[in-house]
């Protein structure tokens, strides 16, 4: 009998500590609001008719038609904030709202994207392709593929502040012929920071 009551009172102290987390005055722990770009990384990927997330990642050196094809990126970062508990004790408490949901303090000056290959008449290997280069926050639907966006575009809306962690990259140019593509990425933010990043090579095909 005394295990059991001991067990029922861990239990309810548990669950009064679950439910303080998410209620205190009626309202849910968030984790750090900002985040603080490190550096960037990248998936190649291809559009698949699987919904939600109608994409899977390409493996290695392989083959996919151009007009199929994105690049998904991903900024390594650091959130800025701490979550301190009631007791004095720094705990991860349940969270209503993901780590760096406010954005990036620091806005994107420009982005410099260049192909590692020659890639058509028009652009050659170091050339910057900009004017080829779609961007979109994420595809969640099919449809999705069709929404995205000149550059100018995000760098007119991330231009105070960074919003998302991610971003996703399409041509809207075919490649003279199927080759390697890889491009190198130039993100370069409002405060003189300059992160690089050059992508996996794959082959682009016609």
């Amino acid at each position: 009998m005394r295990v059991t009551k001991t067990v029922l009172i861990i239990f309810f102290m548990l669950g009064a500590c679950i439910v303080s987390c998410l209620t205190r005055d009626g309202s849910c722990e968030s984790g750090p609001p900002h985040f603080r770009i490190k550096g960037i990384e990248s998936t190649n990927m291809r559009l698949t008719t699987s919904e939600p997330n109608p994409w899977r990642k390409i493996i290695g050196n392989e083959q996919v038609l151009w007009d199929s094809f994105f690049i998904s990126f991903n900024f390594q970062a650091d959130y800025i904030a701490a979550i301190v508990s009631d007791y004095g004790q720094s705990l991860m408490a349940l969270e209503c709202a993901e780590q760096g949901y406010a954005g990036d303090k620091i806005g994107v000056d420009t982005i410099f994207v260049r192909t590692m290959y020659d890639y058509n008449d028009t652009y050659a290997a170091g050339d910057t392709i900009n004017q080829i280069v779609l961007i979109k926050d994420w595809i969640f639907f099919y449809d999705d593929f069709e929404k995205f966006v000149p550059l100018s575009n995000y760098i007119v809306d991330n231009h105070n502040g960074v919003i998302d962690q991610q971003f996703q990259f399409k041509l809207s140019e075919a490649p003279g012929k199927s080759d390697s593509f890889s491009i190198q990425l130039s993100f370069i933010l409002n405060n003189g920071e300059v992160f690089q990043h050059t992508t996996n090579p794959v082959i682009l095909t016609k």
